[in-house]
């Protein structure tokens, strides 16, 4: 089902596009609560609610590597300010330059489903996520409309911590 809210092809990791749609898995709130009922039971003190980001935090640390985008560090991941974003809604170019996978090039190349990583527009060796929408001179003034109206140099991770 998160595949198809954030309309995300079915290579996306499943703990990528939580992330992305900003849902906590329900495997994870399931643990969540057991381990708070097991606390409670034990006279332990029970953790704040807001704590659950953090536990999911903790958690996709463990069962994914890369889930946003090359650059961003799985530690680097803040999905409290995903949950809480405040710009857009997430739909397919959207997910398609967090996750890096689409129509980009090089994601089909991975594929085997072209020859070569190569722009077709300006011979640019890897047409990724990064080239088409940071480097790609077509949008350089939509570019730059961005950086003003948001008052933040855009690159890959300067346009998620935006979000």
């Amino acid at each position: 089902m998160a595949l198809r809210v954030a309309s995300a092809y079915c290579t996306v990791s499943n703990a990528a596009i939580m992330v992305v749609i900003g849902i906590i898995p329900i495997h994870l709130l399931a643990l969540e609560k057991a381990e708070m009922e097991q606390a409670r039971k034990n006279g332990s003190e029970t953790r704040d609610q807001n704590e659950g980001v953090e536990y999911m935090e903790e958690r996709m640390k463990c069962s994914c590597g890369r889930t946003l985008d090359a650059q961003a560090d799985p530690d680097d991941r803040n999905l409290e300010k995903q949950e809480a974003r405040l710009h857009g809604y997430i739909n397919v170019h959207v997910t398609q330059f967090l996750t890096r996978h689409g129509c980009f090039n090089e994601y089909l190349f991975r594929l085997n489903k072209r020859n070569d990583a190569v722009c077709m527009y300006c011979d640019n060796p890897y047409d990724d996520a990064e080239h088409t929408f940071i480097v790609y001179g077509r949008w350089w003034r939509g570019r730059r409309n961005l950086e003003v109206e948001l008052d933040v140099y855009i690159t890959l991770k300067g346009m998620v911590d935006a979000m």
